[in-house]
């Protein structure tokens, strides 16, 4: 039988979510390996929580010295997975704080190298740094030159939140070739941790399915001014949160998953809610896919519309700013990975 770990992490500051996490896993999914929680500045006694319910807590050490501009300094202590101590293991299976999971991620377990979701949008490599500036001083833009001549940066980039590692990728010096990329290019993306990964593990790694990282909430049906919800195995939300921004379906279901974590034993493990087929993962991961496309096209264009108003008729986009601000603003915030207008924003 396969030897497997669970693993999330956290601060002070995630200690509600990453028990959400820890109980819809245990509660939906029948997973029957190991949980572990990686923990950096979680007090003693929060900590006792964990360690009551058999889940195993290591306890990080900062690897860089300050946050970054939109998350923490956290995000790093995914590099520690690829120590050989988690070699005792045959696969490791990471899940990001923000995500709810509702059935077996039994699947995962049968990966041979590293194994994610196709960033948001397909984004390609380049999508993971930021963009190139004329002002950029001569070692930011050696920095680019040398990320050009080494890597396709138009291939496909993977997110980092949903990472099934076969442990038999860990090598003596797999983590320290993580930081030693970090140290390198960190201050030219806004994505530190998934950037490093991206350019460690380029052109070694294998995609998994949409539903193993379903991170659209909702979809929008062709020719329709209506969205529907989209599920997955593993929903993450990667900007409207469950517990800040409150969603009709959603929310209730984090909370009940939340107020279910205490009931967490170890010794007594329920089955999977669901087991889905090959055939639904390859199905809905499809069709998911397909109105993502969609989507992209309708954000594109509305986002040329504005452009065009600004650029080219400028004086007609302060006139809507002006007079039309609901508009205005709505089609200014449109991103291709929006739910629908209303919907707990």
């Amino acid at each position: 039988m396969t030897k497997a770990l669970l693993v999330t992490l956290a601060d002070a500051n995630y200690v509600p979510q990453v028990k959400q996490l820890f109980s819809s896993v245990y509660h939906n999914s029948g997973w029957k390996g190991d949980y572990m929680l990686l923990a950096q500045d979680v007090p003693e006694k929060e900590l006792k929580w964990f360690e009551e319910r058999g889940i195993l807590i290591k306890r990080c050490k900062p690897l860089h010295d300050r946050a970054f501009k939109n998350y923490p300094v956290t995000i790093l202590n995914k590099f520690y997975l690829f120590t050989e101590e988690f070699k005792k293991w045959d696969v490791v299976v990471f899940l990001d704080g923000d995500i709810t999971v509702e059935a077996s991620l039994d699947r995962l377990l049968k990966v041979k190298k590293l194994s994610a979701v196709v960033d948001v949008s397909e984004n390609p490599l380049r999508y993971q740094f930021h963009k190139r500036r004329r002002s950029d001083p001569p070692r930011i833009k050696e920095l680019y030159d040398e990320l050009g001549d080494g890597y396709d940066l138009g291939t496909v980039s993977f997110n980092v939140g949903v990472l099934a590692i076969p442990t038999k990728i860990i090598r003596p010096d797999t983590f320290k070739g993580l930081l030693k990329v970090f140290k390198r290019y960190w201050h030219i993306t806004p994505f530190p941790e998934q950037a490093v990964m991206n350019i460690y593990f380029y052109k070694r790694w294998e995609r998994l399915p949409l539903v193993f990282n379903l991170y659209y909430q909702y979809y929008h049906p062709s020719w329709t001014i209506t969205w529907e919800r989209s599920e997955g195995i593993v929903n993450h939300f990667i900007i409207r949160k469950p517990w800040k921004a409150r969603d009709v379906y959603f929310t209730p279901k984090w909370e009940r998953n939340l107020k279910k974590a205490d009931r967490i034993d170890l010794n007594d493990r329920p089955g999977p809610k669901k087991i889905w087929s090959e055939e639904e993962i390859r199905t809905r991961s499809r069709f998911i896919e397909d109105k993502a496309i969609q989507r992209t096209f309708w954000g594109k264009f509305l986002r040329r519309i504005v452009d065009t108003l600004e650029r080219v008729v400028g004086r007609t986009g302060i006139l809507l700013k002006r007079n039309m601000p609901i508009l205005y603003a709505r089609m200014k915030r449109m991103r291709l990975f929006q739910g629908p207008a209303g919907d707990g924003k």
